[in-house]
């Protein structure tokens, strides 16, 4: 019995052992940024865990185009399903509690054509507004508000889509 709980024991400590020493933990700058790469690469986990990888991707994108061009004229995400129209990012937001407040806070940092019903909130926020939105204390989650069809996810732009052209 007793060796049964030491082997436990030890098993506990050495998996705590593992999960602080994984580059995960290793690399994490004073401002909670994980970089494992550079640039755009780097993830913000703090930030993702809340907003999302796909937003926090974005975000990092966004900051990146405007730090090396001055402005983010002719900005375009990497990932093509993105909801982005200009400097603007189509998003759904789960709220800690009443969805209204929370579309309330999301004003605060800009958001447009906003709407909510019970715990979502939704609408179009400035990208540049992400990071802020993340330290929200009614934000539960968010994520882009990805269209889908009846036919599923479509993977190409909408002005490609014509009356009877191929998928």
């Amino acid at each position: 019995m007793k060796k049964t709980v030491w082997s436990g024991i030890l098993m506990v400590v050495v998996l705590l052992a593992a999960l602080v020493a994984s580059p995960i933990y290793a690399e994490t700058h004073g401002d909670g940024i994980v970089v494992p790469g550079k640039g755009v690469e780097s993830r913000k986990f703090g930030l993702a865990g809340r907003v999302g990888f796909d937003l926090a991707n974005l975000y990092e994108e966004y900051q990146a185009y405007v730090d090396e061009h001055g402005n983010d004229e002719g900005f375009k995400p990497s990932n093509p399903l993105l909801p982005v129209a200009g400097n603007l990012v189509t998003i759904d937001t789960a709220a800690r509690g009443n969805g209204k407040a929370l579309k309330g806070d999301l004003k605060g940092l800009g958001l447009k054509k906003g709407a909510a019903f019970g715990r979502i909130a939704s609408g179009q926020l400035p990208i540049r507004s992400i990071k802020k939105m993340g330290g929200l204390a009614r934000l539960q989650s968010a994520r882009p508000a990805y269209v889908m069809t009846h036919e599923g996810l479509e993977l190409r732009p909408k002005s490609a889509l014509t009356p009877g052209s191929p998928i």
